[in-house]
């Protein structure tokens, strides 16, 4: 039985196992970065696609679960602080780019489920459209009308009142959050919201007006009166009703194999990532003067044989925090992935935006967030692969944002830094490594010890990684440097050289950055 069906928690080589034992299926949740009323995180959607999906998998079988994919369509929740929303084209262009890369691995049965109402209508319209360009993939998804279905029928096997139920962040998700991450709930701010009936004119005036139009407090529905143990029985029921749908559409018996679940990324002392605020945490914290939002553009790829595939995001999550707290009274929006990963694309799990659909999405991403006020931007990818791309949208953005200072830490930036904090520990730059090498490897030993697989660790390639090498990855892949996809030697990494480096890393790149905030005034 498998560890995990999680992708991003595994390496290449575990995914290569499990389709190897017949994981032909992957499922795709679809969320979103929105407000779910004063007492529930923005990243809600996303989450509860997470924990679904998992336990999806499980009951399916011969199934894995991707990243989630967010932001989504949200637009009818910008007026409430934290919200993200892209547009109809790049949504559709990022899930696209999903299923190209998975059917590109192999993976024969693609299921998109959306656990936010406002990407179904998207997901219908692109469904055909992604159907005929992989012809020899079968691709379904639980559409709107299933979804509600399976909502109503468990609603109603437990006894509840569908009303309090509601459509958003009501008694139904709040107890679902309470279930599995009741630290990031509050409870004494739950109010109840909107309690009317739900129909065509309620969703065409909910697009046009948005929520507030319906509550205050951005809630349709009475969460007062969740728990958790009524939201474990809430998930395990619709597990297996969405399980029941997908299993009909692929016509796949269930197998053996395990959904099991992860740990949400923690902020160290106060609150740091937005996803785990509530709007009302964000527009307090900015009428306090927290005025700085860093923008982490990450990726979903290989990271050899003893490094999960969710590496670069992990490490934005690690890295996010400690620069927010050091530049002070910053924040960190939620991670964006995947990125620019083609020269990974032979490793299995690798997914891979194309160019236009990663600018478009950044874009949109760093023109939502800003809507909500903040005065200064930090752009900070953990994925070199993004660099040249991120310099080239850096105008685009500045010019859109005309009242915000945009910083990107761009790749001298990070060749500067790394050289600096290497000459400083004694370190060989080419075993410290460019990929999956000593550095990485001991930034995620000091974050996520759990999904590292030091027994697999393995010398890669070593050598200068200087603009032949460079140029060498990016025309023929990874693998023209490394069969294994490492540059540089993981063995040797530690917990104490990952934090002594990441020290190191939190000091010279906050200088930078207020240096660069500075060169405004």
């Amino acid at each position: 039985m498998m560890e995990t069906v999680f992708m991003d928690e595994m390496t290449w080589r575990a995914i290569r196992q499990a389709m190897e034992n017949g994981a032909d299926s992957v499922l795709i949740p679809l969320g979103a970065i929105e407000q779910h009323g004063p007492h529930l995180p923005i990243f809600t959607d996303a989450w509860l696609g997470h924990v679904l999906c998992g336990s999806i998998a499980g009951k399916v079988g011969n199934m894995l679960v991707a990243p989630p994919v967010y932001p989504g369509r949200s637009d009818h929740h910008m007026h409430f602080p934290g919200t993200i929303t892209l547009s109809d084209k790049t949504f559709k262009a990022v899930v696209k780019d999903y299923c190209r890369c998975l059917a590109d691995h192999g993976f024969g049965k693609l299921a998109l489920v959306a656990t936010h109402g406002g990407n179904h209508k998207a997901v219908c319209e692109v469904l055909p459209e992604i159907q005929a360009e992989l012809a020899g993939v079968k691709v379904i998804s639980v559409g709107s009308k299933d979804s509600a279905e399976i909502s109503r029928s468990v609603n109603e096997e437990l006894g509840l009142d569908l009303h309090k139920c509601g459509q958003h962040a009501g008694l139904t998700e709040t107890s679902m959050l309470l279930a599995t991450c009741p630290e990031l709930v509050h409870m004494e701010w739950a109010e109840e919201g909107w309690m009317g009936p739900v129909g065509l004119e309620f969703g065409e005036k909910l697009m046009h007006e948005g929520i507030q139009a319906f509550s205050e407090f951005g809630i349709l529905g009475d969460p007062r009166e969740a728990t958790g143990a009524l939201g474990d029985a809430i998930i395990e029921r619709r597990a297996a009703g969405y399980a029941q749908k997908i299993r009909e559409q692929l016509a796949q018996p269930g197998g053996p194999l395990a959904g099991v679940g992860t740990s949400i990324e923690k902020h160290g002392s106060g609150q740091l990532l937005l996803e785990q605020m509530t709007w009302r945490e964000i527009g307090e914290a900015m009428k306090a003067g927290w005025d700085t939002v860093l923008v982490v553009p990450a990726s979903v790829e290989q990271h050899g044989p003893h490094l999960p595939i969710g590496t670069d995001a992990m490490l934005g999550y690690q890295r996010g925090p400690r620069l927010a707290r050091e530049l002070g009274k910053a924040l960190v929006a939620p991670v964006v992935r995947p990125g620019l990963s083609e020269h990974h694309m032979t490793f299995l799990g690798t997914i891979s935006l194309r160019r236009d659909t990663f600018a478009a999405l950044v874009f949109e991403f760093c023109v939502s967030v800003a809507q909500h006020g903040f005065a200064k931007m930090v752009l900070m990818p953990t994925h070199g692969g993004n660099y040249a791309d991120m310099a080239e949208l850096l105008p685009k953005i500045q010019a859109a944002l005309p009242d915000v200072k945009v910083v990107l830490l761009g790749r001298e930036d990070s060749r500067a830094a790394h050289s600096q904090i290497q000459s400083k520990l004694g370190l060989d730059p080419q075993r410290a490594g460019a990929h999956a090498g000593l550095m990485e490897t001991s930034l995620m030993l000091a974050h996520r010890p759990d999904l590292i697989h030091m027994e697999d660790a393995q010398e890669g390639w070593i050598g200068d990684f200087d603009d032949r090498a460079m140029g060498l990855l990016l025309h023929q892949g990874t693998h023209a440097l490394s069969q294994i996809g490492v540059l540089g030697d993981p063995r040797g990494a530690s917990v104490e050289l990952g934090n002594s480096y990441l020290d190191d890393w939190t000091a010279i790149y906050a200088k930078v950055v207020r240096e660069r905030f500075r060169e405004y005034d």
